[in-house]
């Protein structure tokens, strides 16, 4: 009996760690000040605590299983977290969801910044359910300003899809709406404007092998009666040329509506560059654009960045975008310059501290980009802490 329960005891001990190894906990507590002028048409400066001004505040969960013969499973449950107000994900909100544009309604996510079940076997994988689009996941390799601070990231708001203008008839119905990607200065409300930054309902498809990464997208629009409306694809490819890394990639969203989405999308691609000059500096280089119906025209984003080291802790960021669009209507006219510059200072591994500014100068009085009868200029400084766990 006493040989029994001493085995049972330590099987129990050996089975748990087993289980633990092969899941974790992880995420980002980012806080920070921000400090933008001309939020008034009289020029008024608004200061804020944000969650997230860096790096997204984030809580998530992801685990793995060897299957054996050398497949294994793996999923990832990844959560928004506005630690400033305890509010776990943007997308959860009370009641019965957040009221779109067209009349219908968001789905209450909890998870909303991934929720993926997949399989992995060499250089294959595959992954299905909520995840980035192609285009965002290949900007965040190559971005100028290294893919933080993305609420002043033209590559996120316009090639990567969080907040296009005129965007409210592309994609599944359940995506939420909002232009959070930009500044509250700008034009665009909820009322013009969908995020696909991250797509509903899609299987990716990897292989990786040699340096070089390709993937292909498909997102199911499930909409009544076609296979086409809602829809979503995506390619990408990324990998060296001797020391430089090059990557590419096109997302194509259907229209909403079943009687016009076979000859309907909103595309977006994006090309970029990332060249280590030395061992302090590394160079970024990126062009794409987005494109759609007439209502929403066609917006060119080019963009180069610099990563100077000027200890092992302390790294500057210094990085440029212009932002045109070729639609001349009020209603999605403008476009802008912006220029930015990052410090980021690492206390320990997983801390760091940060300080950054943003000028952005808007080009033409009507733009879609920013309000009726404000300056035609804005200046955004923050400093803030984040830790990784």
């Amino acid at each position: 009996m006493k040989k029994h329960l001493i085995a049972l005891a330590v099987g129990s001990a050996l089975a748990i760690p087993a289980v633990a190894q092969n899941v974790s906990i992880y995420g980002v507590v980012d806080a920070g000040a921000l400090n933008l002028t001309n939020t008034t048409a009289t020029g008024g400066s608004t200061l804020s605590m944000g969650s997230g001004l860096h790096t997204t505040s984030r809580f998530g969960v992801r685990g793995t299983e060897d299957l054996g013969g050398g497949l294994s499973a793996r999923f990832t449950l990844e959560s928004s977290l506005a630690h400033d107000a305890g509010v776990l994900g943007n997308g959860f909100t009370a009641g019965s969801g957040t009221a779109l544009a067209d009349g219908t309604t968001s789905s209450q996510k909890i998870f909303d910044r991934q929720a993926t079940i997949g399989l992995a076997q060499g250089a294959f994988s595959a992954d299905f359910g909520r995840q980035n689009n192609l285009t965002a996941a290949t900007a965040a390799l190559v971005d100028p300003q290294g893919f933080v601070f993305t609420g002043f990231g033209p590559n996120v708001a316009i090639l990567g899809l969080g907040a296009v203008p005129n965007s409210q008839n592309y994609g599944n119905a359940s995506q939420t709406a909002g232009c959070t990607a930009l500044t509250s200065t700008t034009a665009l409300t909820a009322a013009n404007c969908r995020n696909l930054f991250r797509l509903d309902n899609a299987a990716r498809f990897n292989y990786s092998a040699g340096g070089i990464n390709a993937s292909a997208m498909w997102g199911l629009g499930e909409a009544a009666g076609s296979t086409s409306a809602a829809s979503s694809q995506g390619y990408s490819v990324n990998g060296k040329l001797g020391a430089l890394t090059l990557a590419a990639a096109y997302t194509a969203v259907k229209d909403r509506t079943v009687a016009t989405a076979q000859g309907t999308a909103l595309t977006t691609n994006i090309l970029g560059a990332v060249f280590p000059v030395s061992s302090s500096l590394t160079l970024k280089a990126t062009t794409g654009k987005t494109s759609g119906d007439t209502t929403l025209g066609k917006f060119t984003v080019s963009g180069l960045g610099a990563d100077y080291a000027l200890s092992p802790a302390g790294v500057v960021t210094l990085s440029m975008y212009k932002v045109s669009n070729a639609n001349n209507t009020a209603a999605s006219a403008g476009g802008y310059n912006q220029i930015g510059g990052i410090y980021n200072h690492s206390l320990s591994k997983r801390t760091g501290i940060y300080a950054a500014a943003f000028q952005k100068t808007f080009n033409g009085d009507v733009s879609v980009f920013r309000a009726t009868g404000f300056t035609q200029k804005d200046l955004a400084t923050a400093v803030g802490v984040r830790h990784a766990f």
